[in-house]
C-alpha cells in the first residue's frame, strides 16, 4: 500500500511539472499554386498576422483583371466585401484566435480543352500555424487533403470552367489540454489533478461540459489519447 502511494505521487509531481501554458499565436502564411498541363499557372497566398483583421486591411491586395485567353487565374473570393475586395489575390487573417476558419479558392481555367489541373503548396507553411488541421475540401465541404500532410491534389477541368474550393482551418482539439499538439496521458493527468474539490472549476478542463470537473473527463481525455 505504501509504495502504491509513492508511486501515485511520484506521477502526480510529474504530471504537474509537465503543464504547458497554451503557446502563443503565430504568424504564417503559405503560397497556393494552380497548375494545368499545358504549364499556364497562378497562385494566391493566404495566412495569418497578429494585427491583420478578418475584413479589408492592408494586408489584403486585389487580384489583377484576368488576361486574355488562354490563361489560368486563381483567387480568394471573399463573400460580404465589396469589389475589388471580394476577389483577393493576398489574404491575412488574426492570428490570436484558435478558431475555425476558412478561405474560398477559386481557379479560372480558361483553355480550350478540358486539362488536368494540380493545386500545389508547401506543408511546411501549414505546419507553422497554430491549426490541428488545415484541409483542402471541394465546393460543398468534403475533405480532400490534409495541408499539413499531403502537398498536391488534382483534378479534371473543364474547357473554360470556373471550380471553387474551400481551405478550412482546424483549432486544436479540446482533448490536447497542455496544447502540445498532442493528446495523451499528460493531459488525462492535468484534467485529474484540476477535478472537482482540487482546483476552482475552469471550463478547459470539463471536457464533457456538465459543468463538473471529475473523472468522467478525465476517462474522455484518455479515450482520445493519440
Amino acid at each position: 500500500m505504501k509504495k502504491e502511494i509513492i508511486s501515485m505521487l511520484v506521477i502526480s509531481f510529474l504530471l504537474v511539472t509537465t503543464i504547458v501554458v497554451s503557446s502563443e499565436p503565430t504568424e504564417w502564411e503559405a503560397e497556393i499554386w494552380i497548375t494545368e498541363t499545358g504549364g499556364r499557372h497562378d497562385y494566391i497566398i493566404i495566412g495569418e498576422k497578429l494585427d491583420a483583421s478578418d475584413d479589408v486591411d492592408s494586408y489584403d491586395v486585389p487580384k489583377c483583371p484576368p488576361p486574355p485567353s488562354p490563361f489560368v487565374r486563381a483567387y480568394i473570393y471573399h463573400d460580404g466585401l465589396q469589389y475589388p475586395y471580394n476577389i483577393l489575390w493576398f489574404e491575412y487573417r488574426n492570428s490570436t484566435e484558435n478558431v475555425y476558419k476558412e478561405w474560398k479558392l477559386r481557379s479560372m481555367v480558361f483553355v480550350s480543352d478540358p486539362t488536368n489541373v494540380i493545386i500545389t503548396w508547401d506543408k511546411e507553411d501549414f505546419c507553422n500555424s497554430s491549426y490541428q488541421n488545415v484541409f483542402l475540401c471541394d465546393s460543398d465541404g468534403e475533405v480532400l487533403v490534409d495541408m499539413k500532410i499531403g502537398e498536391n491534389y488534382t483534378y479534371e477541368s473543364e474547357a473554360y470552367s470556373y471550380n471553387e474550393f474551400i481551405i478550412k482551418t482546424i483549432p486544436n482539439s479540446i482533448y490536447d489540454v497542455n496544447n502540445d499538439g498532442q493528446v495523451n496521458f499528460q493531459d488525462a493527468g492535468i484534467v485529474w489533478i484540476h477535478r472537482a474539490g482540487k482546483e476552482t472549476y475552469d471550463s478547459l478542463y470539463d471536457v464533457n461540459d456538465d459543468r463538473i470537473v471529475d473523472s468522467q473527463d478525465v476517462g474522455i481525455v484518455w479515450k482520445s489519447k493519440d
